[in-house]
């Protein structure tokens, strides 16, 4: 509302009478500081606002997600064939000298156990004890062999040249012809030894271990002959020596040694004593 202050004039006529005449008189009012008017304001023109127009209230369907489809995979298959198993110690192997140390075989566990009675020496053409089994062609023998003394089996051998492990012998001929791998007390010390026996003639090489126990692998492919060890539950092999030997025929007696120089105090112990297939070189270290 907008106010004016608008002054104006009032004129007044009157009539005055002078001896009887009558003259008229303007009188004039001029009125100031009249109170402002209020002058109404037309208010402004408000801007129609368009009606919005009700929504439905129900939830709309969701639409459904569509199904990824993957292709198939092409499997490509990593692993590496297990060997086959061609022999487990059983009754049917035989026994080299087998009047000088007991045998003993816990089925269940796979467990076989020598333990030596009279001496006997792997050597030239001297013969230990063992038991062994026929084996034409590549093969691997493994086994976890631990040796003890007979007399307290949780100590090692503390005589000298009380040893025993693994033996691949050629049983043709007059004279001794084999290799070994085997482990106990060497010359007086802890150790692995690996022997060429040729005609009679042995040749070997001794390593310092740290206990009467390991596991150890005789591993023949053509004429080489592989002789492994490691550490018990250790995953790696580790090759001890290779002896080539062109003069062994097909078949070899294959298996578990016994032996020590003097009155024996020796037990050997053959866990998981196996004989398995190879084909290749490769295989001998898995």
């Amino acid at each position: 509302m907008k106010k004016l202050s608008i002054p104006f004039i009032v004129v007044l006529i009157t009539t005055l009478a002078c001896g009887g005449y009558s003259e008229p008189v303007s009188t004039v009012l001029v009125i100031e500081d009249v109170s402002p008017t209020e002058v109404p304001t037309a208010p402004p023109t408000a801007t129609a606002v368009p009606t919005a127009t009700a929504l439905p209230t129900s939830t709309p369907t969701k639409a459904p997600e569509p199904t990824l489809v993957l292709p198939t995979p092409v499997v490509r298959s990593t692993s590496v064939t297990t060997p086959a198993v061609i022999a487990r110690y059983d009754s049917s192997w035989e026994t080299i000298k087998g009047s000088t140390f007991d045998l003993g075989f816990d089925t269940k566990a796979n467990l076989l156990t020598l333990t030596l009675k009279q001496p006997g020496l792997w050597l030239n053409n001297s013969q230990g004890g063992a038991v062994y089994r026929n084996t034409s062609g590549n093969f691997k023998i493994t086994a976890i062999v631990k040796a003890t003394k007979s007399t307290t089996p949780t100590d090692p051998p503390g005589n000298r040249i009380h040893l025993g492990g693994l033996i691949a012998r050629n049983p043709a001929g007059t004279t001794e012809n084999y290799v070994h791998i085997v482990v106990g007390n060497a010359e007086n010390r802890l150790a692995i030894e690996t022997k060429n026996t040729t005609n009679n003639v042995s040749q070997y090489d001794t390593l310092s271990w740290t206990s009467g126990s390991a596991e150890l692998r005789l591993c023949r492919i053509g004429n080489d002959l592989n002789l492994y060890r490691r550490a018990v539950n250790a995953t790696t092999w580790l090759l001890a020596t290779t002896y080539t030997r062109a003069d062994f025929p097909a078949s070899l007696q294959v298996g578990a040694s016994i032996y020590s120089a003097a009155t024996p105090d020796l037990r050997l112990t053959f866990e998981n004593l196996r004989i398995e297939e190879v084909r290749e070189k490769g295989e001998c270290e898995r």
